[in-house]
């Protein structure tokens, strides 16, 4: 049986995204472990410089911000990231309520879909509010 090589489809998406795509940041505040001097637990700011694409969401799934319960509102933006970091290495797992620094623009992660068949990430698609 011939198997599929994933590794290979993750570096043709990620150089569809390079050629393609543009400078993206990935801003995640990182919490340390507990400090009871503090009494909290210290937090830092990490920028990931990445290579992403931004679109508008499709006319159909524009049309579903108008249904009861829909998370898509007008503005929303769609963002295809590549899973490696511009200077090399993994990125890091986008979550929601991280931001996205994109064409001069601060986004909000709403939500983040990760596309990793057989455990290797492919590509990120995050849904982008504008913050």
């Amino acid at each position: 049986m011939a198997t599929f090589d994933y590794a290979d489809m993750a570096a043709t998406a990620q150089g569809l995204l390079v050629e393609f795509g543009g400078p993206v940041t990935v801003r995640q505040v990182v919490t340390g472990e507990y400090d009871p001097d503090l009494g909290q637990a210290p937090t830092t700011t990490v920028d990931n410089d990445g290579i992403g694409a931004l679109f508008d969401y499709t006319a159909q799934a524009a049309g579903l911000a108008n249904m009861a319960g829909s998370v898509i509102e007008t503005g929303d933006k769609q963002l295809y990231l590549a899973p490696e970091l511009a200077a090399g290495g993994a990125m890091p797992e986008p979550k929601p309520a991280d931001l996205v620094l994109a064409l001069g623009a601060t986004w909000r992660v709403v939500t983040v879909k990760t596309l990793a068949p057989a455990g290797l990430v492919l590509l990120y698609e995050l849904q982008l509010r504008q913050a």
